[in-house]
């Protein structure tokens, strides 16, 4: 029988009525004939509950004791979903990340996957059982529970799918599928019915929260056909798979937009100096910032006085404590920056043969207003670096010229 994995999110679980429905989905797919394996978020916003409860006792609680709390919503989620099955008469067993043999690494929130056991799954399947996994956690190495940071189900579900060689793995979440913009600000935002791991990795990046990139990159690389959408329409959907015929009528080799995203918001950093010599010295340290993440780094020539980071919003005042470590008492440089911006990343292919025409559209835009900072192209993505308040009307306006044709 074939073996599928499917992940259900906290919107499909928020609630008893959810959790039923849901249920009923599993026995439907269950009577099909396929093995199935179930991941779970925790219901709703308990995650974020939690957090915040942890908040009320401790300003600075212990990384350890927050992955003890938090997984805690997931061991919910898996329980109540365990005995909503059992009364529809579905033999399920449900497990904790640790006990299915989910070994991580030893760093708390933000853990990476080492390999799974998975034994007591494949036991289980056996016995002809659904099998429910609490996605977003595991054990590490030294026998502690740890979290997979944000998207974590997405990558357990994965991950899971990958080690037991399912033949695809389901994503079920509170959109019908992957959109070229986010439908809840551009109307006629249209599903991407098939995206390759390679552009829905850039689409994750950029901000379209569908998809956490850890999960895209193991899908990738292990090659596992993911399909994304909702419990509510599951005619409709996307595929994301490497396998991909072109249209009658689409060039195979064209300038092409697969989507536009709002991202995070960013910190636009300037470090600046009269001397080149103590500027590069600052870009080297900057490198070392950048490989341990929350930063992105602009070019810096042999020559430049002055070159420019984007540090995401959230992380800024950490950064920025950090480098002034740094360069303490040394006067040689200069810091300063634009807070609360966002990017609005056109994500495509051979978008750089079009830089043309995104040019023109931002200023357009720009002569209407917008307050628009920067932008960047590249051949897999257009950037542009936009005041908060006129995120929208980039995006809508970029949608609206661009979605959905080939670009000459």
């Amino acid at each position: 029988m074939p073996l599928v994995v499917q992940k259900f999110g906290g919107t499909c679980l928020e609630s008893p009525e959810q959790i039923k429905l849901t249920a009923e989905i599993i026995r439907d797919a269950s009577k099909k004939g396929d093995e199935l394996v179930v991941v779970v978020s925790a219901m709703g916003e308990t995650t974020d509950q939690l957090f915040q409860l942890a908040k009320t006792i401790s300003t600075n609680p212990p990384s350890r004791e927050m992955d003890m709390l938090l997984s805690a919503g997931e061991r919910i989620s898996m329980a109540l979903l365990s005995m909503a099955l059992a009364e529809l008469g579905v033999p399920a067993i449900s497990f904790t990340g640790s006990q299915v043999g989910l070994i991580t690494d030893r760093r708390h929130r933000s853990a990476r996957i080492l390999r799974i056991l998975g034994d007591r799954i494949e036991a289980e399947l056996r016995l002809k059982k659904v099998v429910i996994v609490a996605g977003f956690q595991g054990v590490s190495e030294s026998k502690d529970v740890t979290t997979l940071g944000r998207g974590g189900s997405d990558t357990t579900a994965v991950a899971l799918a990958a080690r037991l060689e399912a033949v695809r793995c389901e994503i079920y979440t509170d959109v019908a599928g992957v959109f070229s913009a986010d439908p809840r600000i551009v109307d006629n935002a249209k599903i991407i019915d098939s995206v390759s791991p390679t552009s829905m990795l850039r689409f994750s990046h950029a901000g379209a929260s569908v998809l956490h990139p850890r999960s895209v990159e193991l899908a990738e690389r292990f090659g596992v056909p993911v399909w994304i959408g909702s419990q509510s329409e599951p005619s409709k959907g996307s595929w994301m798979s490497e396998q991909r015929k072109p249209g009658e009528s689409e060039a195979i080799e064209s300038t092409r937009v697969l989507g536009v995203s709002i991202g995070v918001s960013q910190f636009y950093l300037t470090v600046s100096s009269a001397k080149p010599e103590f500027l590069r010295d600052a870009y080297r340290e900057f490198l070392s910032k950048v490989e341990s993440g929350g930063c992105i780094l602009m070019h810096c020539n042999k020559d430049a006085l002055a070159f420019q980071a984007l540090v995401d919003q959230a992380d800024c005042p950490t950064f920025l404590a950090e480098l002034s470590e740094v360069f303490e008492n040394n006067k040689e440089f200069v810091f300063s920056g634009s807070a609360d911006l966002v990017p609005v990343t056109v994500v495509g292919s051979r978008l750089d043969e079009a830089g043309v025409l995104f040019e023109q559209e931002i200023e357009s835009l720009m002569k209407q207003g917008v307050d628009i900072r920067r932008t960047w192209i590249e051949p897999e993505q257009f950037r542009a670096l936009v005041v908060r308040d006129d995120a929208a009307k980039v995006l809508k306006h970029l949608h609206d010229r661009f979605i959905g044709d080939e670009i000459s």
